[in-house]
């Protein structure tokens, strides 16, 4: 798979050269009438801003890494879900399989790994229950589920819930299956359990369908707004590098500082989206400030910063974490919350920091369930609960119809290590 990204990653260079290349020869520049000195300050000048778009280039490569390593985190997620989950191919082997699984039946995952899923099977009538809703997955493409008894190894059988759904690959074929093993033996758990792997098979799809809706944009943004532009300026630059003829008319060189600079403009602009360089390089209170102005400047929402000044130090991934919540929460109040104003205050509180947003908009009544449970439009906040849970910070809101929204993130200090640092 990678090698045939590669391969397309290179068909489409090649043939945005070749158009570059016919562009070029199409118009052809006139320096007639330009000293030999000017054409080499040119020269230069075109040099220099060229060597700061590989720069910029190179951010913009490490910002498409950053993402690659969001997907692997979902991998974690996957690994330590509290649902065994199994991969299976069309003759029911296993391909994959996450930790909770491998610990359900008891058998190491290396183990486990190419061995067909019946062996997890405890008699024959429920290995053939299995196989006969297994085959009806891969000849409908519909999910199935069914209660069968399964072997741990060491302890003996329990009841498991199994939900077998299809996988499809890029041409939409179903050609692998996901096995959701649920051991209901405890009764008390499984709703639980129930509710959170419907919650996480959300989260798959809407990761995915996140990461794919960047990654286009990506391309797209790429392709059309930066790596045309830098064809065609390297190909006039190396055409104005290879004359020795002079002209006054700066027509075509202003062309190009034109081109370079908006081609500049459309990587800064592009690395910030996908990257937020302003929170790595001044921290947490003044990346929210920025996204609290931009947020004013974009949508046109009044908003109001408040900081109380004291020291804040985080740890980076609650840092990280914490920005990410606040701009959801903000992206939400814009979308939804028919506001005119928001205030974001930032405090320290003991040990802790505190985020305060707070809006002027329609609100909404917090006796009812929370959308992110029944359905994926409230994906954002339940991630952010989570991925929240996960570094001991919390998130309370408050809410009436017609009264506005309060929303109060809080999250641990690093002072350890601001103490092991002095």
């Amino acid at each position: 798979m990678a090698a045939e990204k590669k391969t397309g990653s290179n068909k489409c260079i090649t043939d945005l050269r070749n158009k570059a290349k016919h562009g070029l020869r199409l118009e052809k520049l006139s320096i007639k009438n330009m000293s030999e000195e000017d054409v080499f300050k040119t020269v230069h000048e075109l040099r220099i801003h060229q060597i700061e778009l590989e720069m910029q280039n190179e951010e913009l490569r490490k910002a498409q890494i950053e993402l690659e390593e969001s997907r692997n985190q979902y991998a974690d997620l996957f690994d330590f879900a509290p649902v065994g989950y199994f991969v299976l191919d069309k003759k029911g082997s296993i391909s994959q399989v996450n930790l909770t699984g491998s610990s359900i039946v008891g058998i190491e995952r290396q183990v486990l790994l190419g061995k067909p899923f019946a062996i997890c099977i405890d008699n024959n009538e429920d290995k053939d229950i299995f196989y006969l809703n297994r085959h009806e997955v891969f000849k409908t493409a519909a999910s199935k589920q069914c209660d069968l008894k399964m072997l741990c190894k060491g302890k003996g059988q329990f009841y498991a819930e199994l939900l077998i759904e299809p996988l499809f690959d890029s041409e939409g074929e179903t050609v692998h299956c996901r096995v959701a093993v649920i051991d209901i033996s405890n009764r008390k758990i499984v709703k639980k359990l129930i509710d959170y792997h419907d919650q996480l098979r959300r989260l798959s799809s809407e990761l995915s369908l996140s990461e794919e809706r960047v990654r286009r944009q990506v391309a797209i943004d790429v392709h059309d707004n930066i790596a045309q532009n830098l064809a065609i300026a390297k190909m006039k630059l190396e055409s104005l590098s290879s004359s020795s003829v002079s002209f006054q008319d700066n027509g075509a060189l202003d062309e190009i500082r034109a081109l370079i600079r908006s081609t500049i403009e459309n990587i800064r602009s592009l690395t910030s989206e996908l990257g937020v360089p302003v929170l790595y390089e001044f921290g947490f209170v003044r990346a929210v400030e920025w996204l609290t102005d931009n947020i004013q400047k974009k949508h046109g929402l009044s908003t109001e910063f408040k900081d109380d000044g004291l020291s804040k130090p985080l740890a980076h991934d609650v840092q990280v974490l914490l920005f990410r919540a606040v701009r959801e929460l903000l992206v939400n109040i814009v979308k939804h919350a028919n506001a005119k104003h928001v205030t974001v205050t930032i405090t320290r509180l003991n040990n802790h920091i505190q985020v305060k947003i707070r809006d002027n908009g329609v609100g909404f009544d917090t006796l009812k369930p929370h959308n992110y449970k029944n359905g994926s439009s409230g994906f954002g906040l339940f991630s952010i609960y989570e991925s929240l849970d996960y570094v001991g910070a919390k998130l309370e809101i408050k809410s009436a119809l017609g009264k506005g929204t309060t929303a109060v993130l809080k999250a641990p200090l690093d002072i350890e290590n601001v103490v092991n640092k002095k």
